[in-house]
């Protein structure tokens, strides 16, 4: 192997490197919203059981809190994108939850996946490149 091989598979190895830290990024931050939905469903679940004019605090975001009185639950307001939102029963949220925690959960998988074949590869440049410098 040749001084412009090495450079190459060294190169290689470095792009691999980058691609897998980025890949584990996006799977921690998947594995995130994968837990708030969990937990968005959970909350869902138990809302759906209130009773009437029942107190609760409502979450409005970065820790604040509203303590609230709820009437009857009939309906949620979910947001399908562009800021529309459409009303839902609580059971057709959970449906739509849950959809999106199994499509999360499917793409963490292949992610992984691709991860793992990537750190073989790179395990396998790496051994290639520490070979052909040991012949030198």
């Amino acid at each position: 192997m040749n001084k412009q091989d090495i450079t190459q598979k060294y190169v290689e190895f470095q792009v691999l490197n980058q691609q897998i830290q980025q890949s584990q990024q996006q799977l921690q931050l998947m594995s995130q919203q994968v837990q708030e939905l969990r937990a968005l469903s959970q909350n869902v679940e138990e809302i759906s059981k209130s009773k009437a004019n029942s107190e609760m605090y409502t979450n409005l975001g970065v820790g604040v809190h509203l303590k609230s009185k709820v009437e009857e639950i009939k309906h949620l307001l979910v947001n399908v994108g562009a800021g529309i939102l459409v009303k839902k029963t609580p059971q057709e949220t959970s449906t739509i939850v849950n959809k999106q925690v199994t499509e999360l959960d499917k793409f963490c998988i292949n992610l992984n996946q691709q991860v793992q074949q990537q750190v073989k590869r790179a395990e396998e440049l790496r051994e290639e490149i520490s070979k052909a410098q040991e012949k030198k």
